[in-house]
């Protein structure tokens, strides 16, 4: 899903503005001063529950959860950071919610596909193949038989198909593991940068922090990039984080 749709569903647009409505609604002034990235933390902290997208099945609504509360952890986490850091992770924030956002996408996306593939039919396939090609065999008119292997032919075409698309609904739901991995790991290194007593310690940290989430956020923008195309031509090669 590409970013117009993802951006849609989830808009991260107007987050500091939010920071100075929710500072003012709640009396909390203190939150303006405490720099970018805790304000736009709490703004998104703030926003009540988790934003799933509509119309997800039980299996992926708490793949979505889970997601979404690895994103929010790590959010809480960022908040509480020394002062020191702070300047270096105020793009952090924005990336998380990117992040967040898109795997929301990607989720629904997982389901999407996954209902393709069942409507695929593979097993009726593969026994209208078996049956065509048993007819060519049995078959005593040469075009007839022709005909019959033409038409296994297309089975098996479908069947190749129907392979591909499950290729990528396996690639997706791996993909869709890493980024949940990859964000805890992120708040184990924020701990860490919490942890850190000296200042090298905490900018080293927080240079980690900072290269770590950028890349997580290239990572999953090529990732929405390659899902989004899929379903239009199975058989053809994805886009990949390498290539």
């Amino acid at each position: 899903m590409k970013g117009p749709n993802w951006q849609r569903l989830f808009p991260a647009a107007g987050m500091l503005a939010t920071a100075g409505v929710t500072a003012a609604a709640t009396h909390e002034w203190w939150v303006l001063g405490l720099g970018t990235l805790a304000s736009v933390v709490l703004a998104l902290l703030n926003r009540g529950g988790p934003q799933l997208p509509p119309g997800l099945d039980a299996e992926h609504r708490e793949r979505a959860r889970l997601l979404w509360e690895a994103k929010e952890q790590l959010g809480v986490e960022l908040a509480k950071v020394p002062e020191a850091a702070r300047e270096m992770l105020a793009v952090s924030a924005p990336q998380l919610e990117r992040i967040g956002a898109q795997a929301m996408a990607l989720v629904a996306r997982h389901q999407e596909l996954q209902s393709f593939l069942a409507q695929t039919g593979e097993k009726g396939l593969a026994e209208e193949r078996d049956r065509l090609e048993q007819l060519a065999s049995q078959s005593h008119d040469s075009a007839a038989a022709e005909r019959y292997r033409d038409a296994a032919k297309v089975r098996e075409g479908q069947l190749a198909d129907a392979a591909a698309l499950r290729g990528q609904v396996s690639r997706l739901d791996a993909e869709l593991a890493e980024l949940q991995a990859r964000l805890e790991a992120v708040k184990v290194q924020v701990l860490t940068l919490r942890s850190a007593r000296a200042d090298s310690g905490i900018v080293e940290s927080s240079r980690r922090v900072t290269t770590d989430l950028s890349k997580l956020s290239q990572d999953i923008g090529v990732i929405s990039d390659s899902f989004a195309e899929v379903a239009g031509a199975p058989g053809q090669p994805q886009r990949t984080r390498n290539s």
